[in-house]
């Protein structure tokens, strides 16, 4: 009788009989030799993937390198507007220096970079929302079929609502919800039916 061919519980081999050797065992030893390898690999390449990307998630991006004689300056906002010749450029083209200086040029506001400067401002606006009634339908035996009689009319109520809008340069840049309170309740309309 012969064994089952598919894995499955070992049986114990009859006796006077060699038990069947496993895959590994029946394979070549070159083959052996590129299992373990492949397999040695692929962990450490695991290991050091998962491991670079937990460190790195843990610690955060790094900060990019500058490298060149820009990055050793410190960087100089720019206060002029296009087509208007600065302090810098005038000196610079009346008398050329030859001697480089350490320190870089600093470039003095004039009265229209100041104007530059956006303006803002934070104000309190209140508005009133109206809150619309509810409708409540009631039997009346004492109607005629079809009949409709307003036993107490709706009155809408009001929400006071306050934001604080911020507006920069005149042109509203911001919206915030502050405050939300109903100022009058609103009265639910009753029909007998």
């Amino acid at each position: 009788m012969q064994p089952p061919q598919n894995p499955g519980p070992s049986y114990p081999p009859p006796p006077g009989q060699q038990p069947r050797p496993n895959w590994f065992r029946r394979t070549t030893p070159a083959g052996r030799a590129a299992v373990i390898l492949g397999s040695v690999t692929l962990s450490i390449l695991l290991l050091c993937c998962t491991g670079t990307a937990i460190v790195s998630a843990l610690t955060g991006e790094p900060k990019p390198t500058q490298t060149g004689t820009a990055a050793e300056q410190p960087q100089q906002p720019i206060l002029a507007t296009p087509g208007e010749p600065t302090e810098e450029a005038s000196s610079a083209a009346a008398a050329p220096s030859t001697v480089p200086s350490s320190a870089p040029p600093s470039v003095a506001p004039s009265a229209s970079s100041a104007a530059a400067a956006p303006v803002v401002q934070v104000t309190t606006v209140t508005e009133r929302a109206t809150i619309r009634y509810g409708e409540r339908t009631v039997k009346d035996s004492s109607l005629a079929q079809g009949k409709r009689v307003v036993r107490t009319k709706g009155v809408n109520g009001v929400r006071t609502l306050t934001y604080e809008v911020t507006t920069t340069d005149g042109v509203t840049t911001g919206r915030k919800l502050v405050k939300s309170a109903v100022t009058k309740q609103p009265v639910t309309q009753v029909v007998a039916v």
